[in-house]
């Protein structure tokens, strides 16, 4: 095998690699999975290497090409001393199967960090506490779920659900699109159009009325529009009683008591998960700031350009993004700003992480990604076959080998800083992690903003 290495960028290098095909292979994995690095693994398993191939689907690679090009990479960058972060975009140049394969990698270079004394980062979080009124909170708002709609006879009011018909006009036409018949609204939620809820006020059932609103969507969005409304029906909730028979269909629990107590167990468990990512998320930016870490100003600004064409795409047509960020009660500008701190903040930490990663030598061996493989088909009640193979349709399996190797460098960070609440009192990791199965701290399940 001859390879050659063409750095882009200090961030990025190309490897040019060829080989023969058949008895540099022999040693690879038979069955055409990624990753082929067979450098020291745990128990002396063979360590994976993930790739993603440019210009068509990595599925239509032989077995034998698949585990080539893996263990090709692999020889490459241990020739050239380098090290990567991620995984490989690759670009087949020449293939004669089953002689000669010609390939270019392009990889990530990982900057090298020190590891730093991770037991000299002390990090503090705020305590658990638990009030009987955030208690109350949680059990009127199941109440509220449980809810029956009863019509009534009187005039509207504020938090009562109205049905009704609208027909929107300007200038005496017909506005495209701009009737709706049996619209369910909340009275005074403000989800529909401006003047609506103030108009609905005091309207009884089979009553008309027209009001002046701006049009909020569509090709005349903020132009003034005339809205005839019909209320066909005035209903409002009525609250189950909080009983015992309550207890039992809320909770599943015999009394109310019990209810409060299975509540106040699970708002504690929640808290508990609230010190464990905030810890998490403090401890990287602590390392971050020891290292100098930055965001590219670059991906963040790829970052919002992906997320608002995201969200373009999944609009109804003729929706603006204004309109959408109106809907939900923000603007543009606040909600890109609000991105922005989230993605910055992900960004940071998962640079940090894939640092850690390299400073700690940290692999993921072919048990480690079969047990994740057999604990996803679990949850998803499928084979470890077809997880495998949803994994390989969706190109998805590079990533989760950079987030297996993310959640172990993250383990071992929270296991070693020092972790404290305002109180002044020491947490270990077993006092932060909430006591039930479902406990994790993957910082891919950050939560976006809208």
């Amino acid at each position: 095998m001859n390879s050659t290495i063409e750095m882009v960028s200090s961030s990025q290098a190309k490897l040019s690699v060829q080989m023969l095909l058949g008895s540099e292979v022999d040693n690879a994995s038979p069955d055409g999975r990624p990753a082929a690095e067979y450098g020291p693994g745990a128990r002396g398993e063979r360590t994976l290497l993930p790739f993603r191939l440019c210009g068509s689907d990595r599925a239509s690679l032989s077995p034998a090409v698949d585990a080539a090009i893996s263990t090709g990479i692999a020889e490459a960058l241990r020739e050239h001393k380098v090290r990567v972060r991620n995984f490989a975009e690759v670009e087949i140049v020449e293939l004669d199967e089953p002689v000669f394969l010609r390939f270019v990698a392009t990889v990530d270079i990982a900057p090298e960090y020190a590891l730093p004394d991770l037991s000299a980062i002390v990090v503090e979080v705020d305590p658990v506490t638990l009030h009987d009124d955030e208690v109350d909170e949680h059990i009127e708002r199941a109440r509220a779920r449980f809810a029956i709609l009863d019509e009534v006879p009187r005039p509207a009011e504020a938090g009562d659900l109205v049905r009704m018909s609208l027909v929107a006009t300007v200038n005496g036409a017909d506005v495209e699109r701009g009737q709706a018949d049996d619209v369910l609204h909340e009275v005074g939620s403000g989800h529909l159009l401006p003047g609506l809820d103030e108009a609905v006020v005091g309207m009884v059932s089979g009553a008309s009325k027209t009001i002046k609103t701006q049009l909020v969507g569509g090709d005349l969005a903020g132009q003034e529009a005339d809205l005839a409304v019909t209320v066909t029906s005035v209903s409002a909730e009525r609250l189950p009683p909080l009983d015992d028979r309550f207890a039992l269909a809320a909770a599943g629990v015999d009394t109310v008591e019990a209810l409060r107590d299975e509540v106040a167990t699970r708002l504690t468990r929640a808290k508990r998960f609230g010190q464990l990512h905030a810890a998490r998320d403090l401890a990287l930016q602590e390392i971050a700031r020891i290292w100098g870490m930055a965001t590219p100003v670059e991906k963040l600004d790829e970052a919002l350009a992906n997320r608002k064409r995201d969200l373009a795409d999944q609009l109804s047509e003729g929706v603006s993004l204004a309109d959408y960020f109106s809907s939900v009660g923000t603007t543009e500008a606040r909600a890109d700003a609000e991105f922005l701190a989230w993605a910055q903040n992900r960004l940071v930490a998962e640079s940090v992480l894939d640092g850690l990663v390299n400073a700690m030598d940290i692999k993921v061996t072919e048990r480690e990604f079969a047990t994740h493989v057999i604990q996803q088909a679990s949850s998803m009640r499928l084979d470890a076959e077809d997880v495998i193979e949803r994994l390989m349709e969706s190109d998805t399996v590079a990533p989760t080998y950079t987030n297996l190797r993310r959640a172990k460098a993250l383990a071992r960070v929270l296991q070693s800083v020092v972790v404290k609440d305002t109180s002044g009192e020491v947490m270990n990791l077993d006092d932060l992690r909430p006591h039930t199965p479902e406990t994790g701290c993957s910082h891919d399940g950050a939560e976006q903003p809208h």
